[in-house]
């Protein structure tokens, strides 16, 4: 996967702050961090923001197959699914779903503009932000 999210320093923020700005509209998480310190600046789309503000529940559906023996987790929100014969597995082809997914959706986020709503796109931030640490993403999903 490539990075987990672009961080500028003030200098280049300032440089950039055009491209930088255009970004976050788009729903990429861009921050600036000033060296002298611990935290940074989250330069994200005032809607977005305001939708994760709020909070964003994961909220996954698990469902059993009988007659194929097939787990699904389905996260419907962003219409991602894993399947496998166990839970486990299940929820390991999932991760693995929202992992490809994000690195298609960054690769081609000017192609998909107008076509996901803000919520939809408040929840790839969200996951996006939490697919840098892999333990973190799957807190989230509660599995």
């Amino acid at each position: 996967m490539k990075e987990c999210k672009s961080v500028y320093n003030i200098r280049e923020t300032k440089s950039q702050y055009s491209s930088i700005q255009k970004a976050a509209i788009k729903g990429l998480p861009v921050f600036t961090k000033n060296k002298n310190e611990e935290m940074s600046v989250a330069h994200i789309h005032e809607q977005l923001m305001l939708i994760l503000l709020r909070g964003l529940p994961i909220e996954l559906s698990i469902d059993y197959d009988e007659e194929l023996a097939v787990y699904t987790i389905a996260f419907e929100k962003i219409n991602l699914y894993g399947e496998g014969k166990t839970k486990e597995e299940a929820k390991e082809d999932l991760l693995t779903s929202v992992l490809e997914w994000i690195d298609i959706y960054r690769e081609n986020i000017d192609r998909y503009q107008g076509l996901f709503d803000d919520d939809y796109k408040a929840y790839m931030l969200k996951l996006m932000v939490l697919a840098c640490d892999r333990e973190n993403l799957e807190k989230e999903f509660n599995l």
